[in-house]
């Protein structure tokens, strides 16, 4: 059970994201029973954001329905686009995803 807190997954059908590292996999395999796990990906992430994402403004709980909202206060993180096409994030992202 306190592996589960550690993961941040207070209640059932909850999720987290989470720094993959020796320590977080080594428990991730401990849970599998128990536990879904996997690698998202953009297209999982920002439609996940986009559904069941929150944030707190001030004292509330803000849906993040609406994307000038997460540009104007998350814009760093997002991927990029360039003239030819392609995504770049930013490096808070990728040192993340190590």
């Amino acid at each position: 059970m306190k592996m589960v807190h550690m993961l941040r997954l207070r209640k059932i059908f909850s999720g987290t994201f989470v720094k993959i590292n020796k320590t977080s996999v080594a428990m991730m395999k401990m849970l599998e029973p128990y536990v879904a796990w996997g690698f998202p990906n953009l297209k999982s992430v920002r439609e996940l954001v986009l559904k069941r994402g929150q944030t707190r403004v001030g004292r509330r709980r803000v849906p993040l329905t609406d994307n000038t909202f997460i540009e104007q206060h998350m814009g760093e993180f997002l991927p990029q686009p360039h003239d030819d096409g392609r995504l770049t994030t930013s490096t808070r992202i990728s040192r993340a995803q190590r």
